[in-house]
């Protein structure tokens, strides 16, 4: 079995043991998933506001969600008037997604799927494909793939758009790398810390990904490409307090203004590619 088809079981089974215990969660806390506002707002919420102005207007609009989780994205969408289709690697995922609908009274089509080894639907079938922190679980090859089928199955004009974590300097990656963050047991150590930081490296199922490779994976078949950056100072939120996240996002947007180099060093960005 090659190196990438180990990690594609490692990744469903993960997504498994997610799938399951979401499956425990929902059994004892339904009123957790009725879906109002948009489902993952706190640092991220500017990039995702982005997401929704391009995906406008919603209603009678197709759209593919690549990753689709518990479907609470895909779920918010169609209470806005979208036709979703979600898919995911985990089959408990895809059961408690269906539940997720269900219990919100919204129809969406949810199935397992791997999105970058088999065909998704009919080409031209969907006005928009997203995928929020799908992208950098895969590898380089996969990547291609990945952006392959979205192009696929997008009508002309489709759009797809993806939310994803980036590294684009490496000294300023290995600079971060210095300081330990987080709480024990989820932390990431310091580089310093050899051991800690070798054990801490080989748990990773995902990877850093840059603006450069978001381009060159699309651009053999999608005619515009977008990179748009979020989360400069954010990433300082961590280490300061939640309480300060309104505060670093205000100052990110007065500096992208002024000093727009500085979107090199952001910790996510949104890939838009037209078809």
């Amino acid at each position: 079995m090659s190196a990438e088809v180990q990690g594609r079981s490692a990744n469903q089974d993960r997504w498994n043991r997610i799938g399951l215990w979401a499956r425990g969660d929902l059994d004892r806390s339904p009123e957790k998933y009725i879906i109002e506002d948009f489902p993952y707002p706190g640092p991220n919420q500017d990039m995702y506001d982005r997401l929704v102005e391009l995906l406008d207007p919603l209603k009678g609009k197709g759209i593919l969600e690549f990753g689709c989780g518990l479907g609470k994205v895909s779920v918010w969408l169609a209470k806005h008037g979208a036709q979703v289709t979600g898919v995911d690697l985990g089959l408990d995922l895809v059961e408690v997604a269906r539940e997720v609908a269900n219990i919100n009274q919204v129809d969406c089509e949810f199935r397992q799927g791997n999105i970058t080894a088999e065909p998704l639907a009919e080409p031209n079938t969907f006005d928009a494909v997203i995928g929020l922190g799908v992208l950098h679980h895969l590898s380089t090859e996969d990547l291609k793939r990945a952006l392959q089928a979205s192009f696929s199955v997008l009508k002309p004009g489709g759009l797809a758009v993806f939310c994803e974590p980036v590294e684009n300097s490496r000294l300023f990656s290995q600079v971060q790398n210095l300081i330990p963050v987080g709480k024990s047991g989820s932390a990431r150590p310091s580089i310093l810390q050899r051991k800690a930081w070798r054990a801490y490296v080989e748990s990773l199922d995902d990877r850093d990904l840059t603006n450069s490779e978001l381009i060159a994976a699309g651009e053999q078949c999608f005619r515009t490409i977008r990179i748009s950056s979020f989360g400069f100072l954010l990433r300082l939120e961590g280490l300061v307090g939640y309480s300060y996240r309104n505060l670093l996002l205000g100052a990110d947007r007065f500096l992208f203004g002024v000093l727009p180099p500085l979107q090199r060093y952001c910790q996510t960005v949104l890939a838009e590619y037209r078809k």
